[in-house]
């Protein structure tokens, strides 16, 4: 990762939601909690539509297994996770 990369927020251990504050919502998972998190810590964008995140999120990770089988899992999580973070364009000057 490069030194101008935020960093991720840790998703929930399963036993409390972000943060500590209690279980998530009925009807979310963990990723819909991690995803909502992300959103409220400013590192995804504000104004993408509701759900974006977490039906593009599934989407990659089906793609990097099929498409990536050469990496190791940590190395195909990195680029899941950047891609979803950062896209394919290339990064802003500083």
């Amino acid at each position: 990762m490069s030194p101008q990369s935020r960093p991720v927020p840790k998703a929930p251990d399963g036993l409390s939601g972000a943060r500590g504050r209690g279980p998530p919502p009925p009807g979310s998972t963990l990723v819909d909690a991690f995803l909502e998190r992300a959103a409220t810590e400013g590192v995804l964008r504000p104004d993408l539509p509701a759900g974006w995140a977490s039906a593009l999120l599934p989407q990659l990770m089906h793609l990097a297994s099929r498409q990536l089988s050469h990496l190791t899992a940590a190395q195909a999580a990195d680029v899941v996770v950047d891609t979803l973070l950062r896209g394919l364009g290339t990064p802003l000057p500083s």
